[in-house]
């Protein structure tokens, strides 16, 4: 199980302790050395049967799942506005439509005049903008969704794994398909600014670059803690990683195409 192999890599990493010859100096030496030695015990008894209870109880199993979803939809949002900007509703400028101020007034209350055909475009474009933005992230968090009840159907459905291996399988594929929307969420943005002549975002390029160092990160770990699990599991675990690496290469490329053309234009 997967749980088994990462239990053989801590085990085989962890040093082995020395034997201490033990030696008895007094009654009151003994006493207290097996008092602490019983607490400690009992620490650890009753650790391990907490961990168990949890490990064997299905409903618990599923709420904290139902927990990280959560998280991971939260954590999904802000990194989202943190690297793409907030989605923000438009609002029509007050000075539109200015006239001038009548006379007897002060000199401080002249204003101009402006042209409210330039406003009325650009507030158009702003509010397209910002519905494209909006449906870009309704789309990423649909597929962040999608991807995942994806791969936990198939997983299950081909490896069969009981509660615990299935919660770690869940674990992972909840990390992938965050990755996963995040690095699309980014591409869609670079393709967008490209078809309509704009410059495409900083943050864009940011988000892909974080997105597949955090793949490759997270392909490393699972080569180290699955790898006594057999080739064909790990092969399983980390395709999706490689296509991933492969789809962020390929926005990366896009943007850095989109930057030279600008350049040549200038």
């Amino acid at each position: 199980s997967l749980l088994g192999s990462i239990t053989s890599v801590s085990s085989s990493s962890s040093p082995e302790k020395a034997e201490v010859p033990e030696t008895s100096t007094s009654t009151t030496m003994q006493s207290s050395s097996s008092f602490s030695g019983n607490t400690q015990d009992e620490n650890e008894t009753s650790l391990t049967d907490l961990f168990d209870k949890i490990l064997t109880s299905t409903p618990r199993l599923l709420a904290i799942a139902n927990l990280l979803l959560v998280l991971t939809y939260l954590l999904h949002t802000a990194v989202a506005d943190l690297f793409l900007g907030p989605v923000t509703v438009p609002t029509t400028s007050s000075s539109a439509n200015v006239t001038p101020a009548p006379r007897g007034t002060s000199r401080g209350a002249t204003t101009h005049i402006a042209n409210p055909d330039n406003d009325l475009d650009q507030t158009n474009q702003n509010q397209i903008h910002q519905d494209q933005t909006r449906r870009q992230r309704r789309m990423g968090r649909e597929r962040l969704a999608g991807y995942l009840l994806f791969k936990l159907l198939l997983v299950s459905s081909v490896i069969q794994p009981d509660t615990l291996d299935l919660l770690i399988l869940s674990s992972w594929y909840t990390l992938l398909s965050f990755l996963r929307s995040l690095g699309s969420m980014a591409g869609s943005s670079i393709n967008t600014a490209v078809q309509s002549g704009r410059s495409p975002q900083a943050g864009a390029l940011r988000l892909l670059l974080v997105v597949l160092l955090c793949d490759f990160s997270a392909a490393c770990v699972c080569l180290v803690l699955f790898r006594s699990a057999g080739w064909s599991m790990l092969v399983l675990l980390t395709c999706d990683c490689v296509l991933m690496g492969v789809d962020g290469t390929t926005h990366a490329a896009r943007y850095a195409g989109a930057w030279l053309e600008e350049g040549y234009r200038v």
